[in-house]
């Protein structure tokens, strides 16, 4: 479900220009969507860190998770303002978009439900 959210996510980030280019109806629209798929991903992180960590460090797993996301989104804003000054607004969403789906792919490989489901362990 997380790969879902952030795949829907991902790739209403890369038409979001084209929705702007549109008008204001259907950047709303994305902006519902998105919020939607987003809406599915921080209930199944915290699900994802109770079947993976110990009772004991759950806490910690998860405030480093929160955190991540945090200092992700302040990087995200510096190289956003640089992508636009140095290419585009529009450049901002395709980046961020490709590397969303990018970070799909590696999801996929390498993240299971469960330690059981995880062959590697």
């Amino acid at each position: 479900v997380i790969t879902v959210g952030i795949a829907g996510t991902s790739v209403l980030t890369i038409f979001t220009p084209l929705a702007a280019y549109g008008g204001a109806a259907w950047i709303i629209a994305v902006r519902v969507l998105q919020g939607m798929f987003q809406g599915v991903i921080f209930p199944c992180l915290l699900d994802l860190w109770a079947r993976w960590a110990p009772p004991s460090e759950r806490t910690n797993r998860v405030m480093v998770t929160f955190v991540g996301i945090s200092v992700g989104t302040l990087k995200a804003i510096v190289i956003g303002e640089l992508l636009v000054e140095s290419v585009s607004w529009e450049s901002v969403f395709y980046i961020f978009g490709v590397a969303g789906c990018l970070w799909c792919v590696a999801w996929i490989k390498m993240i299971r439900k469960s330690p059981d489901e995880d062959r590697s362990i």
